[in-house]
């Protein structure tokens, strides 16, 4: 455990709430009987966490990875998340 008087920077509370997210998002993937899904963090400027879950062909069985590639069809949501970010991260606030 951490000592609580040691200052933490961004990135290891980032990778410290990653660690759940890693575990939800494995259960969500078997919950709803996804055959997979991939995730990526990009924060302070790097690749903070980066993985996938399921498979790639249901027929074979063969392991997504993240070397796969998607193609984006909700672009139009992507580009929803990012202008938020964007917002909150200039003002604080996202619009509604």
């Amino acid at each position: 455990m951490s000592d609580p008087t040691t200052p933490r920077s961004a990135v290891d509370v980032l990778r410290e709430a990653l660690a759940y997210v890693d575990s939800w998002l494995e259960y969500r993937v078997w919950k709803l009987q996804t055959p997979g899904a991939q995730e990526a963090v990009w924060f302070d400027g790097e690749i903070q966490f980066s993985t996938a879950y399921g498979v790639s062909n249901i027929e074979t069985g063969e392991p997504l990875t993240t070397a796969h590639l998607f193609r984006l069809r909700r672009c139009s949501t992507l580009g929803a998340a990012m202008h938020s970010h964007m917002c909150f991260r200039k003002t604080g606030s996202v619009p509604r």
